[in-house]
């Protein structure tokens, strides 16, 4: 996938040209993305879930970041809910990775901010909407602008900086601000960090000096301004948003927001900061500053985030209709039977074949788990899949998937797909793939020789082969269906079909069935023996009738005619041919009595088989 995307990056307007390698390379990455957020919840449901937690330990005294982590430790529906967040955000990370790389090169390094403004500001060279101040503060504070290229500057690196934010970036965007000269801005995005002292737990250092403290003691306060921030329409909209993410104000974060990812990650994320914000306030007994009821109004619950989203009509609702989302959406939900049913109605119709091999090892991948759905539902998914591979042909991957199956379902579809196939090679490989997953695979190959009996003639005849790979175990099936094949053909007629049906035994079956008639062994069924040997008899029989009849009716020679009136040189002529006839007569009535005897030994032999011939002894 990744030298896909290599190869495509490399191409402009690689959208246009090549829609179908795009398509492709969406599908690849959206099944990544599947599984890696699969992985992630299933380890916190399966596993972390699972363990014994213990008795968590009381946090230190005002420690936020000990308060998170015991909510983490004990609240699976956060801890899950940002494992959302950080799926979204690698994802971001690996779709935005070129780009963003590109936007933060195109910044050079800078020892002071807004370098045109401030040169400008020294030449006195300075328009009348000009700020006139340098203060980070000044343009919305007076309300004038930037120098113009200082303002494309701004703009493009508020919109980075988001992107920073967005792929979970947060210190290479504050590196960037410091390495642009706005070490100002870089601080304002550190007020969000939880207050943590590690000298009310391990006290100091050994030397008597204190360890430094971690993260914002008036954190509220912070927020509380950075809300206001946010809402503040002076602002850029991208600058209002990179707040918006820390303090948790969805309404704002929404805006900037153009996918379905963007929308879940910024409701995840919001609903994350929603839960921690009120485990601090439950914890510690302090007055904190107010925050607006509309913060709290946001939603914690990923399922009316979904709800949201799909409300909100335009380009990423529909987006969110999109069958990779849709997974994404109900394991996330931990919803597996409504994902089941979803899936089972994706593959009833047409179903993209990247699509069809997703959902087939989703079902896979849960029954390994122990996670049940609809199992009707699961097994028409496998089924679904299992048929797409043997419309391709794919030999070695056929058997296993057909083996998922229920036992009941496996000869009637095996066994369809064996019949087209013909190549002895093929069909070795068949058998032997087929016993290694647990196949039934002597009663799938009866059941292939079976329906080929409504296909042509010579299909009915090579189905016989899949029946002469292993004759150890194969033998009573063989001879029994080819006794079948035989049947039918006499009564349509095709001798010649029959003996060609009868050929295909090996002779190492034919030597068992001579011992088993002779009464030397009894590995093989009395009855089908009897009856091969029998139709043998009479096909036998027939040869040598035919070539008898051939014989008599079209092999005699012609007696030559002499003209009227022949010359001196015709009547030599004619009595060398004369002779020629007399001696060619010779060795045909020779050769006529010796297939008349032929003949009449197999047709006898037919007359007095052992018991009777076909008849079955009870």
């Amino acid at each position: 996938m990744d030298v896909l995307k290599k190869l495509v990056g490399r191409v402009d307007r690689a959208r246009d040209k090549y829609p179908k390698t795009m398509s492709v390379l969406e599908g690849l990455t959206n099944e990544r993305n599947t599984w890696r957020l699969m992985g992630k919840l299933y380890n916190d449901r399966l596993v972390t879930c699972l363990k014994d937690q213990g008795e968590i330990p009381q946090p230190a005294k005002n420690s936020e970041r000990q308060v998170i982590e015991r909510l983490f430790q004990r609240n699976s529906e956060v801890r899950q809910a940002w494992i959302v967040v950080e799926w979204l955000e690698r994802n971001a990370q690996d779709q935005e990775e070129d780009s963003l790389v590109n936007q933060m090169q195109f910044f050079s390094d800078s020892p002071v901010a807004w370098e045109n403004t401030l040169s400008a500001l020294q030449r006195g060279a300075i328009g009348p909407n000009m700020i006139t101040e340098m203060d980070p503060d000044a343009p919305l504070r007076t309300g004038k602008q930037l120098h113009s290229l200082d303002q494309e500057d701004e703009t493009r690196l508020i919109k980075t900086l988001f992107g920073c934010v967005r792929c979970g970036l947060l210190e290479e965007g504050q590196e960037l601000c410091v390495r642009v000269g706005q070490s100002w801005r870089a601080a304002t995005l550190e007020g969000w960090r939880p207050y943590h002292d590690p000298n009310y737990v391990t006290g100091t250092d050994g030397q008597g000096d204190k360890l430094p403290v971690e993260g914002n003691k008036h954190r509220d306060i912070w927020k509380t301004v950075a809300w206001r921030m946010t809402e503040d329409s002076g602002m850029p909209q991208y600058e209002r948003a990179v707040y918006a993410a820390l303090c948790g104000n969805i309404s704002q974060l929404q805006p900037v927001c153009s996918s379905w990812e963007d929308l879940v990650w910024a409701g995840a994320k919001c609903a994350v900061d929603v839960m921690v914000e009120t485990e601090i306030r439950d914890v510690f007994v302090k007055q904190f500053e107010q925050l607006p009821t509309e913060y709290w109004n946001t939603p914690t619950s990923l399922a009316k985030v979904f709800s949201e989203i799909s409300g909100r009509g335009g380009g990423p609702s529909r987006e969110g209709n999109n069958p990779y989302h849709v997974i994404q959406k109900y394991l996330i939900l931990d919803d597996w039977p409504g994902l089941v049913r979803e899936m089972a109605a994706w593959v009833s119709g047409q179903c993209d074949p990247h699509l069809l091999r997703l959902v087939s090892h989703l079902v896979l991948a849960h029954r390994v788990l122990g996670v049940n759905g609809d199992s009707e539902a699961e097994d028409e998914i496998l089924k679904c899949y299992a048929a797409f591979l043997m419309d391709q042909e794919k030999l070695s991957l056929a058997p296993w998937y057909v083996s998922r199956l229920p036992t009941s379902q496996h000869s009637p579809i095996f066994s369809t797909f064996l019949t087209n196939v013909n190549n002895a090679e093929d069909q070795k490989l068949c058998l032997y793939l087929g016993r290694e997953v647990g196949l039934d695979m002597n009663k799938i190959v009866v059941s292939a020789v079976m329906l080929a009996r409504d296909r042509s003639k010579g299909d009915m005849v090579n189905s016989l082969q899949w029946l002469c790979h292993d004759p150890d175990s194969q033998a009573p099936d063989l001879i029994t269906q080819t006794n079948s094949v035989i049947r039918k053909l006499l009564l349509e007629g095709d001798v010649d079909m029959a003996t060609k049906a009868a050929g295909l035994v090996p002779s190492s079956v034919k030597e068992v069935v001579a011992r088993d008639w002779r009464g030397d062994g009894s590995t093989l069924p009395t009855a089908a023996v009897k009856e091969l040997l029998a139709l043998q008899s009479y096909l036998a029989s027939m040869e040598c009738f035919n070539d008898w009849f051939s014989h008599y009716h079209r092999g005699q020679p012609t007696k030559p005619q002499l003209a009227a009136n022949p010359s001196f040189t015709e009547r030599v002529a004619h009595e060398q041919r004369e002779k020629q006839f007399l001696s060619e007569m010779e060795r045909w009535r020779s050769g006529q009595l010796i297939q008349s005897k032929q003949a009449e030994e197999k047709l006898r032999a037919v007359l007095t088989f052992p018991g009777g011939w076909l008849i079955e002894v009870i």
